[in-house]
């Protein structure tokens, strides 16, 4: 509080996690501008991106769904259905992980061929869907630390609802970031 006005209603949790998509936000929006305009200076070609990213993609947009539904539980007094929630997120965030593997292993190899054509566009895109892919492995964490700290009592509005906020705002992030990014992947 300064001069009797709160600064934040989220806290110190909240800040940070501002801070944290605010920046990720700009690594991102600089990575695939850096993909278009590199894409942008090679005339005719062509980036074609494996199929399962379309199921990777399905499974992320269902995880932070569950997310938010887990989320709007907890803080509607159904603990123990947010509770489920958060587990079958993590389950499905934890698909989303071994759709994406293959996925990565399809990009690489098909990097060098397409790299000796005079098409390097598969290498930044590798590299920034390996760079998305760890940071929902980031909220995965988050999603576990969560579940650990109350593997012992019931799931608590007051105690970890802020918690489970922040990873869901966190996760709508990412989604956001996903859509935009592979939008930009398809419409080359």
């Amino acid at each position: 509080m300064i001069g009797g006005n709160q600064v934040s209603r989220g806290g110190p949790l909240t800040f940070a996690m501002t801070l944290m998509i605010a920046s990720l936000g700009v690594l991102f929006a600089a990575s695939l501008i850096g993909y278009w305009l590199t894409r942008a200076r090679i005339d005719g070609i062509e980036v074609t991106v494996p199929d399962l990213l379309w199921y990777s993609t399905i499974l992320l947009i269902a995880a932070g769904v569950l997310l938010s539904l887990a989320s709007w539980r907890l803080h509607g007094g159904a603990a123990p259905l947010a509770r489920t929630l958060l587990v079958v997120s993590a389950v499905v965030t934890a698909g989303f992980l071994a759709v994406q593997i293959p996925a990565l292993v399809l990009l690489l190899q098909e990097h060098p061929s397409a790299s000796a054509a005079g098409n390097p566009m598969l290498g930044f895109v590798f590299f920034l869907v390996l760079l998305h892919a760890l940071h929902v492995l980031g909220g995965l964490i988050a999603l576990a630390v969560i579940l650990w700290r109350v593997r012992g009592r019931a799931l608590s509005a007051d105690q970890d609802g802020s918690a489970v906020r922040q990873t869901t705002r966190y996760w709508h992030f990412l989604d956001l970031v996903w859509v935009v990014m592979f939008a930009v992947f398809l419409l080359g």
